[in-house]
């Protein structure tokens, strides 16, 4: 992988971490975050080893989802703060996604061997 694709895939990881750290996922947390670190992680390797663009089309909803409903959720909210923190995360995941190296490296897959339509 080129180092640009990992510097990409390194924020939307860091992006991942901070999310599942800061979400607060009720009385069963730990499980609940392990469980969310563990998809979004084979979902990220999925994009990069495997140039999957579904995964990372998947990722790409989550993220701008996870980022309207946290952005949405700190007007008004007692953990102002905390909501911004990981509407940014979600932001970041998203952004170093649509990062053009990253669209690049999952549409060579899906272009490579194809011969155009005659």
């Amino acid at each position: 992988m080129p180092s640009p694709l990992l510097a990409w895939l390194a924020l939307a990881t860091i992006g991942l971490v901070v999310q599942v750290a800061l979400t607060d996922y009720g009385p069963q947390g730990i499980e609940v975050a392990g469980f969310w670190t563990f998809v979004g992680a084979v979902l990220l390797a999925m994009v990069g080893w495997r140039r999957s663009s579904v995964a990372r089309l998947l990722i790409l909803l989550s993220a701008w989802t996870g980022f309207a409903v946290y952005a949405l959720a700190s007007v008004g909210s007692a953990d102002r703060l905390r909501d911004l923190a990981v509407a940014g995360a979600c932001l970041l995941q998203a952004v170093a996604l649509i990062n053009p190296a990253v669209r690049a490296h999952v549409t060579e897959t899906a272009t490579a061997g194809h011969e155009p339509a005659r």
